[in-house]
């Protein structure tokens, strides 16, 4: 499989540039929780029901364990960056 933009692919990029999960406010949140709030998105947001189904197949694709890794890796930044201040 190819990358996207240095991320695994282009859903799992796609799904950070819309959502901004490593961009503060989804610390603490493990693949699973993020996948779970991509589902509720889903679900509470779109009453469309083939529109739900792409974007269920679409959500298939993401790397949700390296989007997780990148919020842990943030946080682990963000804190040496308070301990030096």
């Amino acid at each position: 499989m190819e990358k996207y933009n240095g991320w695994h692919n282009f859903e799992t990029w796609k799904v950070n540039l819309e959502f901004g999960f490593t961009d503060g406010g989804f610390e603490g949140y493990d693949a699973s929780m993020l996948e779970d709030y991509f589902d509720d998105f889903i679900d509470d947001g779109c009453e469309n029901k083939i529109l739900i189904g792409i974007l269920w197949d679409f959500a298939k694709e993401v790397n949700w364990d390296e989007l997780a890794w990148h919020i842990l890796k943030n946080e682990e930044m963000e804190a040496e960056e308070n301990e030096n201040i």
